[in-house]
């Protein structure tokens, strides 16, 4: 049988088309991987973003389609690196679920199980870096397990998800200072109503040398003092503040995050003298047309 499998908006590596793609192959079927025009007996689709299109799938799947989730039989495959030939780490899951309500995120609206799995129900041991997907690692009560299998494996942390700094102990940051990283931390401040747990996670990594550290500071749903504050704040305590814009057409939320994401403007210009700055050339702009 000829699989056809579609990840019409995925820019990283796609873990449901990796391992669709090994459970097919481990019965001996035939994966074609983002070919539409190939054809196949039955198509698979992983879908992002609400705004792209339904794509032509018997089976579809992803956050666009929440309720479309892998079989199990297909959830507990190893990922299938050949789709990804370029590919310099694995990546997966060693805890699902996040206890946390956000209301724009989709993972709550997902059921997650509240499983630990081992790094090696997905780690390829010919990479030397590791992804972990985990929607909140420090939630889950297995966190050291994860952490000491990457050091005895010696491998090298791809942080595109993050961790929740809100749950960050003495313990934590000690531990995430042993540990190798390529590229940033990330972590998170949406609400100013979490000024303090966030504040006080970020001050236990600058005590343990945790460092370089992005902050991502999303914006469009609260005031234009509290997003300065968010920033000053994570500024000052010797981290990156990184903007966020809900909506990237909003003139507001657009120049906000011109201003702080371009450390050289950032360091040399205030965000009072910007915005007029900005508002005088959109105001030009308009003159022009």
């Amino acid at each position: 049988m000829i699989i056809q499998i579609l990840t019409p908006d995925s820019k990283i590596p796609n873990l449901a088309a990796m391992k669709i793609s090994a459970y097919h192959k481990q019965l001996g079927d035939a994966a074609v991987f983002n070919f539409p025009l190939a054809g196949g007996d039955l198509t698979y689709a992983s879908v992002i973003f609400q705004w792209t299109p339904d794509p032509i799938a018997d089976l579809v799947g992803g956050p666009k389609y929440p309720e479309g989730k892998l079989p199990p039989e297909i959830d507990a495959m190893k990922p299938d690196y050949t789709l990804y030939p370029n590919m310099e780490y694995s990546m997966g899951y060693t805890y699902k679920t996040c206890p946390r309500t956000c209301e724009f995120c989709i993972v709550p609206k997902q059921n997650l199980d509240d499983k630990h799995y081992s790094i090696w129900t997905f780690h390829d041991e010919r990479f030397k870096k590791i992804c972990l997907m985990n929607n909140n690692t420090f939630a889950d009560p297995d966190w050291r397990d994860t952490f000491s299998e990457i050091e005895d494996a010696r491998l090298t942390i791809v942080d595109n998800n993050g961790f929740d700094v809100r749950f960050v102990t003495e313990e934590h940051a000690v531990r995430l200072k042993r540990l190798r990283f390529d590229g940033q931390i990330h972590t998170a401040w949406d609400f100013i109503d979490h000024e303090a747990d966030i504040v006080r996670g970020l001050g236990y990594l600058k005590a343990a040398g945790v460092r370089p550290v992005s902050v991502y500071i999303l914006i469009g749903h609260t005031t234009h003092e509290e997003n300065l504050h968010r920033v000053m704040t994570v500024e000052e305590m010797g981290y990156d503040a990184f903007v966020m814009p809900l909506n990237k057409h909003d003139f507001y939320q657009r120049s906000f995050a011109r201003w702080c994401n371009h450390k050289a403007i950032f360091k040399t210009v205030r965000w009072q003298d910007y915005k007029g700055y900005a508002a005088g050339r959109q105001i030009r702009g308009r003159k022009r047309r």
